[in-house]
């Protein structure tokens, strides 16, 4: 019903807005609406509507409806009835406020626009917001999912990181370090065996016979000399007609050197002759090797180019493996001689298969030019060094890159894993020699006596022993302390 007066009528426009609830009131009255929520659905479908009445057509002469404030200004002009004696007179009730007028018009209008009694009530109140469809997570949940990715990030960052992080806490009393594959102290100094001069200059190479029995050595003199491994005692001197060599490798009792000039021979280490030599063009060798094989060497350097070639034909090399961009220099081959790999100026590692003679993979080594490779001994694990002095370590199998370290400063010019697979041994241009535990706690100690430097490193085949070529022509034996031997689980 519309106001009978006009103090009602301004009462109702002018009355002021309820207060609003407070935030503890709207979240118990959500809490209830939620509750209640099936309870109403189902009370509302029980609900009978009433019957729809027939729509009677209007009086042709009956008055059209014109408005509240015509009908309002209407009744005003109506004259007033006189009032009847007999009838009695009905005290008019108090006049009601402006808020409750407010709430009296606002119920009326409920009531005519045919909304349930809770709606009613609810007149006047902050409108409840729809339970969503999908049940929305609460931020303490949010909040631990976010500290779960954080944690996973910082141990992300640790693992990749941790040699560094290591080297920031350590004090090395000399640039010359080891690292300890079981924990102990933070100095652990590896004390040298015995030493022995080889060649009046630098020693370029070194390495192990087959039987272990003899030590080869090629220096800055220009001679490949033989040393007996138990006594250090000289064995015999080949002269290396075409100059220094700039790559050795050693299998059984067989020796191949690469020169400069772009010769490649091999060596008979028991009778001190050369059995083959080998020469495709006048391109620098900076890599030569035996591939699998002592009947088959690999070579390359200057022409981008990988040459295998069998001792049964010196002239021409039995197949060119190219798909380097640029010089190559540095080879290595898996123990069981199934795979060949290429270290190229172009920073990429090629793995070759030996028989097929293709390409399997394509390994990417950001940063600088490969200078060294190895292979452990289990044929697994790929070792990578640099221009920049770092080392990266490849899974053969899958390719993956499993570690990297910042090893040295100067480029890696020898790397050399143990018989165990659990030290890597690296050697470099400015003479730091380095020795990396792979498989647990990594600690740093110095390789007391070696304050002149070593270019090249080389285990036995045991792995109790390692061997270092030094800048001063000296060959050092250092004796593997029993907790830097690695034991297998």
């Amino acid at each position: 019903a519309r106001p009978q007066s006009i103090a009602a009528w301004r009462g109702a426009l002018l009355a002021p807005e309820p207060e609003k609830p407070s935030v503890i009131a709207r979240i118990k009255e959500r809490t209830e609406a939620r509750r209640s929520k099936g309870k109403a659905a189902r009370s509302l479908k029980n609900v009978a509507s009433p019957p729809a009445q027939a729509a009677m057509p209007p009086r042709p002469d009956a008055p059209g409806p014109q408005g509240g404030m015509l009908d309002f200004v209407d009744q005003l002009k109506a004259p007033a009835e006189k009032p009847n004696a007999n009838v009695p007179i009905k005290v008019a009730a108090k006049e009601a406020s402006p808020r409750a007028a407010a709430v009296k018009f606002k119920a009326a209008s409920a009531q005519q626009l045919g909304l349930p009694t809770s709606a009613k009530r609810s007149l006047g109140r902050r409108r409840l917001r729809p339970a969503p469809d999908v049940a929305r997570s609460r931020r303490l949940t949010r909040g631990l999912w976010t500290k779960v990715i954080l944690a996973a990030a910082m141990a992300s960052a640790g693992f990749i990181y941790q040699d560094q992080i290591a080297r920031v806490f350590q004090h090395p009393t000399t640039g010359l370090t080891t690292a300890s594959i079981t924990p102990g102290p933070a100095e652990r100094a590896i004390a040298q065996s015995s030493e022995f001069r080889a060649h009046d200059g630098q020693i370029d190479h070194l390495g192990f016979s087959g039987d272990g029995r003899l030590i080869v050595t090629t220096g800055s003199d220009r001679t490949l000399k033989i040393w007996n491994a138990q006594t250090h005692t000289l064995q015999g001197t080949i002269a290396l007609e075409s100059g220094t060599a700039t790559a050795l490798s050693v299998r059984n009792n067989r020796a191949v050197t690469g020169q400069a000039d772009g010769s490649v021979a091999v060596y008979d280490l028991d009778s001190r002759s050369r059995l083959y030599a080998f020469k495709r063009s006048d391109a620098s060798i900076w890599a030569a090797i035996f591939a699998g094989s002592e009947d088959r060497v690999a070579s390359a350097g200057q022409d981008t180019t990988v040459a295998l070639w069998q001792t049964s034909s010196q002239s021409t090399p039995q197949a060119l493996l190219q798909g380097h961009e640029d010089a190559v220099q540095a080879l290595a081959t898996d123990p069981a001689g199934q795979w060949l790999a290429s270290g190229s100026s172009d920073s990429t590692v090629k793995l070759w298969n030996l028989e097929t003679r293709e390409i399997r993979r394509t390994l990417r080594v950001r940063g600088d030019f490969v200078s060294a490779l190895a292979f452990a001994p289990d044929g697994v694990t790929l070792a990578a060094g640099a221009l920049d002095g770092s080392i990266k370590l490849w899974s053969i199998a899958t390719g993956r890159s499993l570690r990297s370290f910042a090893s040295h400063k100067a480029r890696v010019t020898s790397v050399a894993f143990s018989a165990s697979n659990d030290v890597l041994a690296s050697a470099a241009e400015d003479g730091t020699v380095r020795l990396r535990g792979l498989k647990r706690s990594r600690l740093y100690g110095a390789l007391k006596g070696l304050d002149s430097g070593a270019k090249s490193v080389a285990f036995t085949a045991d792995g109790r022993t390692l061997l270092t070529g030094g800048i001063d022509g000296v060959v050092r034996i250092w004796t593997m302390p029993e907790p830097l031997i690695a034991r297998r689980d």
